[in-house]
């Protein structure tokens, strides 16, 4: 995420029983991100929330092996699409509570 990202998505996933790692390795512009630590250099997910997340992405961290792809919309699923990433989740409804209930439902 970017370091102006929201924490309701850990927050959620928290309340939910679940746990993330916080990696603010992504800027809404041209970064150069740090080394990534080695507890979360191989996440089982990327979540993508807009298209210049696909890019970002699609720039410093791609591929990963065996990553699964969420998109927060339509819009940034299509832009992950068109960047030849295969995405394994959309939630019906755009949103923090949404995200996490799709990836969820996703792995049971």
């Amino acid at each position: 995420c970017s370091k102006h990202a929201h924490p309701t998505f850990a927050e959620t996933l928290a309340e939910l029983g679940g746990k993330s790692i916080r990696l603010e390795i992504y800027e809404p512009r041209p970064c150069k991100p740090g080394p990534i630590p080695v507890e979360v250099s191989r996440p089982s997910w990327v979540l993508l929330t807009s298209p210049s997340a696909v890019s970002g992405y699609i720039e410093h961290l791609h591929p990963i092996e065996n990553i699964k792809v969420a998109c927060m919309g339509l819009t940034t699923q299509a832009a992950a699409q068109a960047a030849g990433l295969t995405v394994d989740v959309v939630p019906t409804q755009p949103g923090t509570e949404e995200m996490v209930r799709a990836i969820i439902d996703y792995k049971i």
